[in-house]
């Protein structure tokens, strides 16, 4: 007895096929009665994505970490090369990660790279701000990119990263 089992993921429905083989006849009559059934559970998966994030709010603990600075990082290009283990971990990133400043080199770079940006889902943090209204300004440049403050910091330990602006995708840092 052959019995060939069929599912397609996402799909609620199930096909079972046994067909007995031991007499030697062929099996195509009965293959051919269910390739219409087969054809129907061929799927292609559905690319997931991920949600945006809603915008926050200028919140009291967002409020308390202005104003923010940076040590590690500074305004600038990028130089050559990135260590491996950086490149592993920007790898496991689920969406690009944007870092800028408030600058104006960082509010130019968001305005010509705001479209891309947005396609790629990406989230930014404002590594240097003096207060809210430096976050607000930022926010409403990026029209719609989700921006949050924090330190620069962590990220430049992390990432291996000493300038911004910069986005960091699974391929590596880009500016």
């Amino acid at each position: 007895m052959l019995t060939l089992g069929l599912a397609c993921a996402g799909s609620a429905a199930a096909f079972e096929l046994e067909v007995d083989a031991g007499g030697g006849e062929s099996i195509d009559p009965y293959i051919e009665r269910f390739e219409d059934s087969f054809e129907a559970l061929r799927c292609e998966p559905e690319p997931l994505s991920m949600p945006d994030p809603p915008e926050p709010e200028v919140t009291d603990a967002a409020q308390s970490l202005l104003p923010v600075e940076t040590e590690r990082m500074e305004f600038g290009r990028l130089e050559e090369g990135v260590e491996r283990k950086h490149r592993e971990r920007m790898a496991e990133l689920p969406r690009p990660l944007c870092l800028i400043g408030r600058d104006e080199g960082s509010l130019r770079w968001l305005a010509q790279h705001r479209e891309d940006l947005r396609a790629a889902g990406a989230v930014c943090v404002l590594v240097e701000a003096k207060d809210r209204a430096d976050l607000e300004h930022v926010r409403d440049l990026a029209d719609g990119i989700w921006v949050q403050v924090g330190p620069g910091d962590g990220f430049a330990e992390h990432f291996g990263v000493d300038r911004y602006p910069v986005i960091l995708t699974p391929e590596g840092p880009k500016q």
